[in-house]
C-alpha cells in the first residue's frame, strides 16, 4: 500500500476550513494475485506491474512504492487546485485528529529521486534518448504498465490524478488513466469472495485508484485495514493484511492517551 489521495468531499471548503482535513498521500497500490505469466528476457519491460512485483525482492518492491510516493506533487495540488485549502500529510491522521504527530512529514515531490529508486529496482535507468540494448545501463522502454482509475465525482481529484499520471510517465511507468463513475469502479473494488486477494485491472480488479476518506476526531480505521474486513465483506478493498498494524489500531482504540 502506498497511501491514499484523500479529500473531505462532503464539506464546503471555505465555510468549514478549520474542520476540513485533506489528506494528500499518494495512491493505493494493491499487491494482487499471480495472474501474469513471467516473461523470459531481461529487456522485456512491457509486462504489467504484477509480474515485476512477483519477481522482485522486498527491498526492490519498497523502492517501487517509495518511487510512487515521490511522484505525488502535494504542494502543487494544494496551491494550484485547492487554492491553499489543504495540508500535506504523511498518514491518515489529520492536524485536528487525535494522535496527529507533526514530526511525521510526507516525502517531498521529486521525480529525480523516484527515477533513482526505479533504476535501483530494475537495474536500468529510464531514458527516452538512449537506445535499448542488452549491455546498456539505460532503457527507453517503460518498466511496466498500469492503469489508474479516478472517480468523476470530484473535479480536483481528476485533475491531480492527471498530474500524478504525468509524473509517473516521466519516470518510466506506462500509465493509462481512466475517469469513471463509482458504479463502474465499485465492482472492481469489491470482488467476489472467490478472489480473496483481489485481481489486477486486466482481470477485473484494479492496479490503483484515487479515493476519499473521512475521519472523526478520534478515528477508527479498523474497517479499512482489519483482515476480516477484506472486500467484498468489508471495506478493506486494498487487502492490507498486517497483524502488527491491526494490533496498533486495536491499541489506539483502547488507549486513553491520544
Amino acid at each position: 500500500r502506498l497511501g491514499t489521495i484523500k479529500i473531505g468531499e462532503n464539506f464546503t471548503m471555505r465555510k468549514y476550513r478549520s474542520l476540513l482535513i485533506l489528506v494528500l498521500l499518494g495512491i493505493n497500490l494493491v499487491v494482487l494475485a499471480n495472474f501474469i505469466t513471467p516473461a523470459a528476457g531481461a529487456e522485456e519491460w512491457e509486462e504489467g506491474l504484477q509480474w515485476y512485483y512477483d519477481n522482485l525482492n522486498d527491498t526492490q518492491r519498497k523502492w517501487i512504492r517509495q518511487a510512487f510516493d515521490y511522484c505525488i506533487p502535494r504542494q502543487q495540488v494544494i496551491d494550484g487546485l485547492m487554492q491553499g485549502y489543504a495540508v500535506p500529510l504523511a498518514t491518515e491522521v489529520g492536524t485536528n485528529i487525535m494522535g496527529y504527530d507533526p514530526t511525521v512529514q510526507p516525502r517531498s515531490y521529486s521525480t529525480a529521486t523516484a527515477l533513482d529508486l526505479l533504476t535501483d529496482a530494475f537495474g536500468k535507468r529510464y531514458d527516452i534518448n538512449t537506445p535499448d540494448g542488452p549491455n546498456t545501463t539505460h532503457t527507453k522502454t517503460p518498466y511496466f504498465k498500469m492503469t489508474l482509475i479516478s472517480p468523476t465525482t470530484n473535479v480536483a481529484r481528476t485533475q491531480w490524478a492527471s498530474m500524478i499520471a504525468f509524473a509517473l510517465t516521466n519516470v518510466g511507468i506506462d500509465v493509462e488513466l481512466k475517469w469513471w463513475n463509482w458504479n463502474v469502479i465499485m465492482p472492481r473494488l469489491f470482488l467476489d469472495p472467490a478472489e480473496p486477494t483481489g485481481a489486477n485491472y486486466e482481470h477485473g480488479g484494479y492496479d490503483a485508484y484515487f479515493i476519499g476518506f473521512g475521519a472523526t476526531a478520534d478515528p477508527d480505521y479498523s474497517g479499512q485495514y482489519y483482515n476480516e474486513s477484506f472486500a467484498p465483506a468489508g471495506d478493506n478493498s486494498m487487502y492490507v493484511e498486517r497483524a502488527d498494524f491491526q494490533d496498533i489500531i486495536n491499541r489506539s482504540l483502547a488507549d486513553p492517551d491520544e
